[in-house]
């Protein structure tokens, strides 16, 4: 693998707190130690959406576990007293009644992706509990033994080369390597369904090493950041997923490591680079063929304020959302497919909420922000367009559909033990038109 780096190496200064997008994951560190789980502030804990080129939405929801507090304060952690619940929904065009794809406690569903052409469905399935110690070897032996063919194993870091990478240091990608070594083999499989029927056409097994797999809530860790983007000639299909970006071949290819560690990953609309989020201020932009990669960092004092602050503006350039030490207005820094740090917008909106996801219509004429106090449109240029708020509610994984006269958002209301109930539609211009309930499982007694 051969890079090309743009950094300011800031030799002798020190690393300055963490800050942007670190204070997501450090608040859910925060409140499983604590034995809590705050819902209004774990509420865009959500996974990705997406639009079929027919207009049809295709999304996942959990219904997370409930936990029992601590008895004492010194308890490790919160016992589980039931699984988390994956549901993958599908919203039929001009329909407001869902559609049940899969429901599943015993995995963990990915956010689902469209062939170019609409026809196929894909998403990744992850066994939610990692096998034992030992159990793994023994369930492989088992399926060997029935003739069935062994999953494609990753991570190796014999699969790619790193001795020629400035950013990230080959010290932090061997540190990543051997801590993720040492987790256990998690039982993974991209699914690809027929759109129309729900049909499985195809089942591409996989045996993953997960960072972090033995952390409370680690499921909804995954479930939040895993996503799949289909190449547009629907022969790959660009996963992200553990900090892994892989390339697959739906039941053909094997896995292809591209990038490791990163946060999040965006494809590009015409398919030949993959944006992804490196670190608090480091992005790189991965080629999808000939294995070569553009490392670029941000200018001292910006950081980045949330993995999901990411999206394409055009084939060129890709929008980052940033802050200057988490303080003052929102910015949105473009980003060149070669790593040239362009212009900066500054959005009148002031960095003092959590989990900023941004969305950008195919056309580039609307911006969406999703934050913990509602939806803000602006136009092409960053001028404000629309506001959206509503007390008791949060605005996770806001999508724009293929045609831009339309955005789809998750709704999650405030409040222990509660997930999305709703999505609602929007016009381009921030005008909420209606809502369609999600069904909430209903708890065993």
């Amino acid at each position: 693998m051969s890079a090309e780096t743009r950094v300011d190496r800031e030799e002798g200064q020190p690393r300055r707190p963490a800050a942007g997008w670190r204070r997501w994951k450090a608040a859910l560190v925060v409140l499983v130690a604590c034995g809590a789980l705050l819902w209004h502030v774990l509420a865009c804990v959500e996974g990705p959406m997406a639009f079929s080129p027919q207009g049809d939405l295709a999304f996942t929801v959990v219904s997370p576990r409930q936990v029992q507090a601590p008895a004492a304060e010194t308890d490790a952690k919160p016992s589980p007293a039931e699984p988390d619940v994956f549901r993958l929904f599908v919203l039929p065009k001009g329909e407001k009644t869902l559609r049940v794809v899969e429901e599943t406690a015993e995995h963990i569903l990915g956010g689902p992706a469209y062939s170019p052409d609409g026809k196929s469905l894909c998403y990744l399935r992850l066994l939610a509990e990692p096998p034992e110690s030992g159990e793994g070897s023994k369930s492989k032996a088992k399926k060997e033994q029935a003739g069935e063919p062994p999953p494609l194993e990753l991570v190796s870091s014999e699969a790619c080369r790193f001795e020629d990478l400035a950013l990230p240091p080959v010290s932090e990608w061997g540190k990543f390597f051997e801590e993720t070594g040492k987790q256990p083999w998690t039982e993974a499989a991209l699914v690809v369904r027929d759109a129309a029927s729900g049909d499985v056409r195809s089942t591409t097994k996989m045996s993953l090493r997960l960072p972090e797999s033995d952390e409370p809530f680690s499921a909804l860790w995954t479930y939040s950041l895993s996503k799949a983007e289909y190449s547009p000639d629907g022969d790959s299909v660009y996963v992200c997923v553990g900090r892994l970006l892989m390339a697959i071949g739906p039941g053909q290819e094997p896995l292809r490591l591209l990038a490791a560690p990163v946060w999040w990953a965006s494809l590009s609309p015409d398919g030949s680079v993959v944006a992804t989020i490196v670190g608090e201020r480091e992005l790189g932009m991965v080629a999808t063929e000939g294995r070569r990669t553009v490392f670029t960092r941000l200018e001292p004092g910006l950081s980045l304020v949330s993995p999901k602050g990411c999206a394409w503006l055009d084939d060129e350039t890709v929008g980052v959302l940033a802050s200057r030490e988490g303080k003052g207005p929102l910015l949105m820094v473009m980003v060149g497919r070669d790593g040239t740090i362009g212009r900066t917008l500054e959005l009148p909106i002031q960095d003092e909420d959590y989990f900023e996801e941004l969305a950008v219509s195919p056309d580039g004429t609307r911006i969406a922000i999703g934050s913990s106090d509602g939806l803000h449109f602006f136009d092409g240029q960053g001028s404000r367009v629309a506001e959206w708020a509503k007390e008791g509610l949060t605005a996770c994984s806001p999508t724009f559909s293929p045609d831009s006269k339309q955005l789809a958002c998750k709704l999650v209301p405030e409040g222990e033990q509660k997930s999305c109930n709703a999505i609602a539609f929007f016009s381009a211009d921030g005008e909420e038109q209606f809502r369609v309930d999600v069904p909430q499982r209903v708890a065993e007694e």
